[in-house]
């Protein structure tokens, strides 16, 4: 997961936005153009963490100056989904929020996972089942509740 400048993340979504609406102009009730919001990444080391967490666990600044984060933009997501949902707003999309809820879960990512020789643990990826098992029943009702 990596983020983009603000310039190239609008540019590229209000294209895809766009064609979208072209192939589907009508796509209200069926079919239904969804964008899922970006979710939140773990925090440094997230092997400290065995259970779901009573109150968000978010990528620090910090964090972001450590190997792993550098230069994948970690902490600029939640920016980034501000504007996604204003833009799903305006092309008439609906918009599935499931960072603040995925911020919850810091025991879901693959802590047993090398990614790297100098960063033994992936805090960026979710196990299975996992956080990622929620994403899709909320898409589920979202979709069924028309």
């Amino acid at each position: 997961m990596h983020a983009v400048p603000d310039e190239r993340f609008v540019r590229e979504l209000e294209r895809t936005f766009r064609d979208l609406r072209a192939h589907f102009p009508n796509a209200t009730a069926t079919p239904r153009i969804v964008f899922r919001s970006t979710h939140s990444t773990g925090p440094y080391n997230c092997t400290i963490y065995s259970k779901p967490s009573a109150t968000p666990v978010l990528v620090t600044e910090e964090h972001a100056t450590k190997k792993l984060a550098m230069g994948f933009g970690w902490t600029l997501f939640r920016h980034q989904n501000d504007i996604a949902r204003n833009l799903c707003a305006r092309y008439g999309i609906d918009y599935l929020d499931v960072f603040w809820q995925t911020a919850l879960r810091p025991d879901g990512f693959y802590p047993d996972r090398h990614i790297h020789r100098s960063f033994p643990f992936d805090c960026a990826h979710y196990c299975l089942p996992g956080p990622v098992d929620d994403w899709n029943a909320l898409l589920f009702y979202l979709l069924t509740q028309g």
